[in-house]
């Protein structure tokens, strides 16, 4: 939870405040007016908004590449999510996205080219065939999951 408080990056959701008694946790994160990729991209969002256009799918697109790219190469120590999928990028009122949780994240301890990523661990459908059959962790996986 330290480590989550100290992240700032446009596309990383901000956690603002976390309570933890007697086995429970109380996490206090940034409101996200437009809810998550996956109901904008299957129009589940209340008040029936617009659907996206290509303008907006891009923006959506490259906020979480960036926001992976920093987790990787700009804070230290590298974080690896584990867990990017569509309903993990969420979406403020202007449709900026972030991304969100991190409960199957792991802190690297060495440069992020060959880490063993304790096996498998993810969705299912959004895990990269070679990550899940060799339990090694490469930072091509995210092109995959984010198809």
């Amino acid at each position: 939870m330290e480590i989550l408080g100290k992240i700032r990056q446009k596309n990383i959701l901000k956690l603002y405040a976390c309570l933890m008694r007697g086995g429970s946790s109380f996490l206090v994160y940034e409101y996200m007016e437009n809810g998550n990729l996956f109901q904008a991209l299957h129009r589940q969002i209340k008040d029936a908004k617009p659907e996206l256009d290509w303008d907006r799918r891009y923006k959506i697109a490259l906020g979480p590449a960036k926001g992976i790219a920093y987790l990787h190469h700009d804070y230290s120590p590298p974080i690896i999510h584990k867990g990017i999928k569509s309903s993990n990028i969420l979406l403020a009122d202007d449709y900026e996205p972030k991304i969100a949780d991190f409960g199957i994240a792991k802190v690297a301890e060495e440069s992020l080219t060959g880490i063993d990523s304790s096996c498998f661990a993810g969705t299912h459908g959004y895990i990269a065939p070679g990550e899940f059959l060799n339990c090694f962790f490469l930072e091509l996986p995210y092109c995959f999951c984010l198809e």
